[in-house]
């Protein structure tokens, strides 16, 4: 698996997006599996930049790696936070049926998240969070 280890900041999670997607090309991953995993990683490195930490810096670490199946390309990621315990999971799905105006904010972005990738699971190991997300590529 290759590592990053990076501040948990939103300029440095705009790097990492970068790099990953130059990576995710090069496993020739189409562009729309790109798209969808860039939203769905980008929407949980925001909420580790936003609310893991509280006013404490912190660091985020994400590793992956890429495998071949009979059916193409997979990705394996496991982004992880030494931020306070917190399994973004178990949180109510908004009612999307409701219009926008008539939900409760919050849980979009993970709702979202869960729905743009094949497998996502949370646990607690070592002070750590983490997410592992797996996403058939092309």
């Amino acid at each position: 698996m290759r590592e990053w280890t990076i501040p948990a900041t939103k300029e440095a999670v705009a790097a990492v997006m970068h790099s990953l997607e130059r990576e995710m090309e090069s496993n020739e991953c189409s562009e729309k599996k790109r798209r969808q995993l860039n939203i769905a990683l980008e929407e949980l490195m925001v909420n580790i930049v936003n609310y893991a930490y509280g006013e404490e810096h912190g660091i985020i670490r994400i590793s992956y790696e890429f495998w071949k199946t009979e059916g193409g390309v997979c990705l394996k990621l496991i982004c992880a936070d030494h931020g306070k315990s917190y399994n973004p999971l178990k949180k109510k799905e908004p009612d999307v049926s409701l219009p926008a105006e008539k939900r409760k904010a919050g849980g979009l972005g993970i709702f979202m998240m869960k729905k743009l990738v094949d497998s996502i699971e949370y646990e607690r190991v070592g002070g750590e969070n983490q997410i592992t997300i797996i996403k058939q590529m092309n």
